[in-house]
């Protein structure tokens, strides 16, 4: 994926706070980085990176000066759009080459460990 992201001088993370935020209106840092799986420090150096990009705004919230909330600018959002498309033919590639049934387990693998991780232990 990575060969995607490089011409857009992306990485995977940055990408995960990008697609994460063009399906979302407004996030905050802290659903943010779970949905991310991004540690704070490094979700707060992606969102710099970004922000000074333009690709995405980060605001206070009226309600509490300490929470931060997300958004993607249309910038960003353009640049969503611009890169989805490159996923279909290795999307189709896994899926031939898996098979629907094993793609099926896979992707109830990895719902079932992204619930343990978001446990609290």
């Amino acid at each position: 994926m990575r060969l995607i992201f490089d011409p857009y001088n992306l990485t995977d993370p940055q990408w995960r706070v990008l697609r994460l935020l063009s399906i979302e209106d407004e996030i905050d840092a802290a659903d943010l980085a779970a949905r991310a799986f991004l540690l704070g420090p490094s979700l707060s150096r992606i969102v710099r990176h970004l922000s000074e990009r333009g690709l995405i705004l980060r605001r206070a919230s009226k309600e509490d000066a300490r929470r931060y909330l997300h958004a993607i600018t249309p910038a960003g959002m353009k640049l969503v759009r611009e890169i989805v498309p490159q996923f279909d033919p290795l999307y189709e590639r896994i899926e031939r080459e898996l098979g629907i049934k094993d793609l099926q387990r896979l992707n109830a693998t990895m719902e079932r460990l992204a619930e343990i991780l978001s446990e609290t232990p």
